[in-house]
């Protein structure tokens, strides 16, 4: 008995989606879209009808990587004419001898190059030596007088538009008052309008400026007086700037002698001046074991205040730094 031949064995050259329009003859009925075209397969993102706005989308604008490089100035300001006679004289001179030159009718004319494999005539190799030289200089001369006039239009152009860009913004900036715009414009009381012309009425301005200009000043004489006062300063300071090499041996074998070599009146060695000084005793506190305050620690501070004022005293009495 013959079988009937399968349905999927009947249709193995179609395409995929109408395959599955065969197997699945009932799978589009439940889509309310609009069908509108039978070439569309279901796996597809247009198989279901959306319909589009009328006005195309923007096209973004392609990324081009890279930048050209500006464009040579042929004529840049201060530069010598390039059409004038003495630079073409001096760029495509003419050849010594008017025989070897030729005219080339007008037109920019190329030659082959010369033919290899033979030794060429010595006349005609010099004829076709000849023809290229002089559309070299021809070519050169045109170019130079057709970019020229082409620089010098566009600069034309461009200062036309410019003027007419100035006039145009002239004659808005000067334009009297629209219609439209002096009827519908609020209503303003003529004594408000006055505010609103010229600068803003100041009555005390020369007392503010004088003012101002004293503050500037005392300032100034303040800076000065710092100057000075930081110059006297130094000038107190350098008496025991060390200088020389022998200054600072002296000074080491002084500072840091045995104690034993040490003289009896000598106090300013570092081996006679004790343990350094305490957080105590820079505040001018002593502590007793019990945490009561001693009255040396206070006598010693209050001595030490003295001598400061005393020595703030002096100085502003003879205008300088005391030691």
């Amino acid at each position: 008995m013959k079988m009937k031949p399968r349905i999927e064995q009947s249709v193995v050259r179609l395409p995929r989606y109408r395959r599955y329009q065969l197997r699945n003859p009932i799978s589009c009925t439940f889509s309310t879209s609009q069908s509108y075209g039978n070439n569309i397969p279901p796996e597809s993102p247009h198989f279901i009808y959306v319909p589009q706005p009328l006005q195309p989308r923007a096209i973004p604008k392609r990324s081009v990587k890279g930048y050209l490089p500006p464009p040579r100035e042929l004529f840049p300001r201060g530069a010598p004419d390039r059409t004038s006679d003495e630079y073409l004289a001096k760029t495509i001179p003419e050849p010594k001898s008017a025989s070897q030159s030729e005219d080339t009718g007008g037109t920019v004319t190329w030659f082959p190059a010369e033919p290899k494999g033979s030794a060429p005539d010595s006349t005609t190799s010099v004829a076709w030596r000849s023809r290229l030289a002089a559309s070299r200089r021809k070519n050169l001369r045109d170019a130079l007088f057709q970019l020229k006039e082409r620089k010098v239009s566009t600069n034309e152009s461009r200062m036309a538009k410019s003027k007419a860009s100035q006039e145009a913004r002239e004659a808005a900036l000067h334009a009297p008052e629209r219609d439209d715009e002096r009827l519908t414009s609020p209503t303003i009381l003529q004594t408000m309008q006055l505010q609103h012309v010229g600068p803003i009425p100041d009555p005390n301005r020369t007392e503010r400026i004088a003012g101002k200009k004293a503050n500037v000043e005392d300032h100034q004489r303040k800076q000065r007086e710092a100057r000075v006062e930081a110059l006297h300063t130094l000038y107190m300071n350098a008496r025991n700037f060390i200088i020389e090499d022998g200054q600072l041996g002296d000074l080491i074998e002084r500072e840091f002698a045995p104690k034993q070599n040490l003289d009896k009146h000598d106090k300013g060695n570092i081996w006679d001046q004790g343990p350094p000084d305490t957080l105590a005793s820079l505040l001018g506190v002593g502590v007793k074991p019990r945490g009561k305050s001693s009255a040396l620690g206070a006598g010693s501070r209050m001595k030490y205040i003295m001598e400061r004022r005393m020595k703030q005293i002096m100085a502003e009495l003879t205008g300088g730094k005391m030691d």
